[in-house]
């Protein structure tokens, strides 16, 4: 019940760029690491791969007993597989949703599964047969034999108009583990922006995206940014506001809880855009499954040279602190969390000056949300004019 073995985490020996090995594999492209970089992707499986959604929906649905409960199937029939918590894929009515992956076989999806259906689907997956009314389908690849008969997951009524950019790790890779993430193109991103552009050059990238505030303002993020950077300050700021405080509003939770490296990417591409050396994210106190999942990616990053001091071995330094907050609906407005950020009750600050101008500890902050930084990791990968093609108008 192990799970597969994480690669190497050292600097590469042959770069003085501190960059991870693992980090330095995917950029070149080597194809002697591919079959390696397949299985951390768990695009290949050698030997049964267990998933369980435990986001805190999965939870609330029983997850963790479902979890157990494999555990407990696995030891009692002498079963060799591997079991892996993800987060959540974004189709909660039908949780607690069990992955299972077969060697040579493509992933399958199946719903409902409470502990007292553990074992039923054990034993047919094990023996090969998909049981048909617990299925909500089968991921596609081209890596391993699709099953016969069984819908391919993105096909389902849920997920078929779904361009899946910022959720694409979500419920599908372990949260916990940076080597996957980097494995899926993760902080590639990052890596090619600090060798390669200017934070101008970033910042006029943002901008001719189109990508806009997604906490409901609208405002250009390129546009907002370049305030920030020409603001005549040696020290300036970048908050993520994670607040969330809309009732019933859920989804900056569900990324965090899901793939916290995206937004540590993002936050990083942010920083070094506006010319930031610390960030903050705000979020709040209620979230405690996301706020540990996220202290834990940030020190994965750490270690990995990816925050800190120098990061890659270029002149570019971040830290990045969380902040959590006591779930005041007011909160979610910037300024009120600038203020509950300083120690101050949180309250509205009245405008001009701007954050971009005048902000955290009267020093120039930008304030983007969770959302909005996400998007940044495939926006500077596939490049402003792709990415701003998409959409609605």
């Amino acid at each position: 019940m192990k799970k597969p073995p994480e690669t190497e985490s050292t600097s590469c020996s042959d770069h003085a760029c501190g960059c991870p090995a693992i980090l330095d594999r995917v950029l070149s492209n080597d194809p002697a690491y591919q079959e390696q970089l397949a299985l951390l992707r768990h695009d290949k499986v050698s030997r049964p791969t267990i998933y369980v959604g435990t986001g805190t929906c999965g939870l609330g649905a029983g997850a963790r007993f479902t979890v157990e409960a494999i555990k407990d199937y696995l030891k009692q029939n002498n079963v060799e597989a591997d079991l892996i918590e993800v987060g959540c894929i974004g189709l909660c009515s039908a949780e607690p949703i069990v992955d299972i992956q077969l060697p040579g076989k493509a992933r399958v999806s199946f719903k409902g599964i409470t502990k007292d259906k553990v074992a039923g689907l054990l034993d047919s997956m094990m023996k090969a047969t998909v049981p048909g009314e617990l299925t909500i389908g089968q991921h596609r690849t081209t890596t391993s034999e699709m099953w016969p008969d069984v819908p391919c997951l993105d096909e389902h009524p849920f997920f078929a108009p779904q361009m899946r950019w910022v959720l694409a790790n979500c419920g599908v890779m372990d949260p916990a583990s940076i080597d996957e993430y980097i494995a899926r193109g993760g902080y590639t991103a990052l890596a090619r922006v600090l060798s390669g552009q200017t934070p101008e050059q970033v910042c006029d990238s943002v901008e001719a995206s189109g990508l806009r505030g997604r906490g409901g303002g609208g405002f250009s993020t390129g546009k907002k940014w370049k305030f920030a950077r020409s603001a005549p300050s040696t020290q300036k700021y970048l908050v993520c506001n994670a607040d969330e405080g809309d009732p019933g509003a859920f989804m900056d939770r569900a990324v965090i809880e899901g793939d916290p490296h995206r937004l540590l990417e993002g936050m990083a591409i942010a920083a070094y855009g506006i010319g930031a050396g610390k960030a903050y994210v705000y979020i709040r106190a209620e979230y405690p499954l996301a706020i540990g999942r996220l202290k834990a990616a940030i020190k994965q990053a750490r270690d990995y040279h990816l925050l800190g001091e120098k990061i890659l071995g270029h002149d570019f330094s971040l830290e990045i602190v969380i902040k959590m907050g006591a779930g005041a609906f007011v909160c979610g407005e910037e300024t009120a969390l600038i203020n509950s950020i300083e120690g101050k009750r949180g309250m509205p600050r009245p405008r001009p000056p701007f954050p971009a101008v005048r902000g955290l500890f009267d020093k120039p902050t930008i304030i983007n949300n969770v959302e909005t930084l996400a998007n940044l990791p495939t926006l500077l990968n596939i490049g402003a004019g792709q990415f701003g093609a998409v959409g609605t108008k």
